[in-house]
């Protein structure tokens, strides 16, 4: 306890709680900037995470119409080459006929 007179208990006492109200209002600011901070780090968080989502499904777009085009491509490769294939039998097929109409009976020509 502290033995003095009346003013200068009222001014240790004054000066007591403006220092425990100063240290109220220390803490309270630091609580609010961590919060402040955390809040501005998980927004840039979701920020971060949406434009990565946004990234992905574009890539995947992109690979989706990328493999889809291949696809098409070697569709028609394979149909040019199964048509040449077919055309390329008829005419040997054209071709042999056309010797056996020529020569019946040794129209591949081995038997010389």
């Amino acid at each position: 306890m502290f033995y003095g007179s009346p003013k200068e208990k009222e001014d240790m006492k004054r000066d007591h709680r403006r220092a425990l109200l100063k240290q109220c209002k220390d803490k309270e600011e630091g609580i609010k900037y961590t919060f402040e901070n955390k809040v501005k780090e998980s927004q840039q968080a979701v920020e971060s995470d949406q434009r990565y989502l946004h990234t992905d499904h574009q890539q995947r777009g992109t690979r989706a119409e990328y493999l889809k085009q291949f696809r098409d491509q070697n569709k028609e490769l394979m149909e040019q080459r199964s048509e040449e294939r077919k055309r390329q039998r008829h005419e040997e097929n054209r071709q042999e006929r056309e010797l056996l109409r020529r020569d019946p009976i040794n129209w591949s020509k081995t038997l010389v």
